[in-house]
């Protein structure tokens, strides 16, 4: 991943998660050039249980209480935790993929499984 330079700020999004995905929203930053989301690497060090490839450790997996039963019992969250993991990339259309599927899996969770929790 690149490093770019980062202003910590207020993010709306970053707060939502941060309900649902706490520990990702802390690892998650928001790039004020481009408004793309991406993977703070130093704040990733002191999680090093968190893994976007796993089902279990990744945003959607910690929003399920890192359990992976959600791959039998939600296609749109199983959707949204392979679209995450595909699109992390240095690419900058690849960021703002991950941005938007970022913002659409914290919709979709707000609207159907937080009220079941």
């Amino acid at each position: 991943m690149m490093i770019q330079e980062l202003e910590e700020q207020s993010d709306e999004l970053l707060e939502r998660l941060s309900g649902i995905s706490h520990y990702w929203s802390y690892v998650l930053v928001k790039d004020q050039k481009t408004g793309n989301y991406m993977v703070n690497i130093k704040r990733l060090f002191g999680f090093h249980m968190l893994d976007l490839s796993s089902h279990t450790y990744c945003v959607v997996g910690e929003a399920h209480g890192f359990d992976d039963d959600y791959m039998n019992t939600c296609t749109k969250c199983e959707r949204y935790s392979q679209t995450l993991y595909q699109y992390l990339n240095d690419d900058p259309e690849y960021n703002d993929l991950f941005s938007r599927s970022l913002r659409g899996f914290v919709n979709h969770f707000e609207e159907v499984h937080k009220s079941q929790k």
